[in-house]
């Protein structure tokens, strides 16, 4: 674990903490829960998700989670937390009047390890990565110690990465800035209108392998039905599959047309995409991080003023990376044919 990108975590949740207060928070919907005041509480959780989703932490990767994870606070502080409270609540009474103090109360501990933390971080000489740059984060699976599959996907991710970069002739060299050894990560800096491509094409390469890994798995389902009823049922989910592929690789190239992506580079989109599903169906997982928005302060006639300033192309792959996020964990659904009530032979 690098531990320059834990002290960023940690900096970003005692950051956040400090502009939102968001123990606070939890303690009055605690108190409300307690109370018996389910309008106020529902009134206080939809604040805090707004703010949660509206700050760093609302952009906290997978990579991110796991750095978490790795220190002993993963769902405490991330925007996962906000499931963890649902869940909580909507446990039985009995339950949930215990848990949700628990949850409170385990919070302020580690609230309280984390702030110690930085400290002791900060006290050995530990500086935060300043680079602050948009970054193309690999996380690889186990299977990647076999050098030669390591080299294939080393390979791809070159000839991806530099068909990209050679759109944009003034960005400089996409070089690898770190690696994670404890889990196997690579992040990699690349220019802004790079990470932006790389966002855009990942989010379709995401959702094909998403469609494509549900029909595998709903052909399992397809047992014990007649034999013409299942060969109804797999040419319907099929033909589903293929029109969502197909939508989505449209919906990826009128988004590069946006981007003003040149022709040629459109025609080798698909082989792209194609060149990482095999990756991703090995546990290969795709991340973009962006730069933390700057906060500049200024002078006013009521004292300083912080101003937080914030790209355009940040905005957009934060708000992709939310929706992956929410989309892997819920996946997509493909309808199948309802079976008829008397079977065919």
């Amino acid at each position: 674990m690098d531990i320059r990108k834990v002290l960023f975590n940690v900096n970003l949740i005692l950051d956040t903490e400090k502009a939102y207060d968001i123990q606070t928070r939890l303690q009055i919907i605690e108190s409300h829960y307690h109370n018996n005041d389910p309008r106020s509480l529902k009134t206080e959780k939809a604040t805090m998700k707004e703010l949660l989703e509206e700050s760093e932490i609302g952009n906290f990767l997978h990579t991110d989670i796991n750095i978490l994870k790795g220190i002993g606070v993963g769902g405490y502080f991330d925007i996962t937390m906000l499931d963890r409270l649902d869940e909580i609540l909507n446990s039985p009474n009995y339950e949930a009047r215990d848990d949700i103090s628990k949850f409170v109360n385990k919070r302020r501990e580690l609230l309280g390890h984390i702030t110690q933390l930085r400290k002791t971080l900060q006290s050995i000489g530990v500086e935060e990565d300043e680079s602050n740059t948009y970054q193309i984060v690999l996380s690889l699976s186990e299977q990647y110690q076999d050098f030669d599959k390591l080299e294939d996907f080393l390979k791809d991710t070159k000839n991806i990465l530099q068909r990209l970069n050679s759109n944009y002739t003034d960005t400089k060299p996409i070089k690898i800035s770190s690696v994670n050894n404890g889990s196997v990560e690579l992040f990699i800096d690349v220019a802004e209108e790079v990470a932006d491509l790389f966002s855009i094409i990942k989010e379709s390469a995401i959702n094909i392998y998403i469609a494509i890994n549900l029909y595998e798995r709903l052909k399992t389902k397809f047992e014990g039905f007649s034999q013409k009823r299942k060969e109804v049922m797999e040419k319907t989910a099929k033909e589903e599959l293929e029109e969502r592929k197909k939508q989505i690789l449209n919906n990826l190239i009128e988004e590069l047309s946006v981007n003003s992506f040149e022709a040629e580079y459109k025609t080798g989109i698909e082989a792209l995409i194609k060149e990482w599903l095999p990756h991703l169906e090995d546990g290969v997982r795709l991340e973009v991080k962006t730069p933390r928005s700057e906060t500049i302060e200024i002078e006013t006639d009521h004292g300083t003023d912080i101003i937080t300033k914030t790209s355009e192309t940040k905005i957009a792959i934060d708000k992709r990376n939310r929706e992956l996020f929410l989309l892997q964990q819920h996946e997509l659904r493909l309808e199948l044919p309802k079976p008829d009530n008397e079977e065919e032979d």
